[in-house]
């Protein structure tokens, strides 16, 4: 009979050792289901700034294009100061992209 109760308690104990596992782990899904809601939320926020960003960026880049065409004349004396404002156009487009796709 005593080594009935032995067991019994040992079980009881155990049972109640698996039952704090399961609330401890409860509590931890819960934690990280919420922080998971968090992220998701910033993740859209930031794909919609991204893409938003993007076209804005395509918007510029054809209007810095089309007023550079527009702007300079392409004869031979100004070919050099050309070359340095295209490619100081080409840079600041880069920089603008390097940081959209940060």
């Amino acid at each position: 009979m005593a080594a009935t109760k032995k067991k019994y308690n040992f079980f009881i104990e155990e049972i109640k050792n698996l039952e704090a596992e399961v609330v401890s782990f409860i509590q931890k899904y819960d934690k990280i289901s919420e922080y998971n809601k968090i992220l998701t939320r910033k993740l859209e926020t930031l794909e919609r700034e991204n893409k938003k960003l993007k076209t804005q960026l395509s918007g510029l880049t054809k209007l810095s294009n089309n007023t550079l065409e527009n702007n300079i004349n392409f004869n031979s004396n100004e070919n050099g100061e050309k070359e340095l404002i295209k490619n100081r156009i080409d840079e600041i487009v880069r920089i603008i992209d390097y940081h959209l796709s940060s």
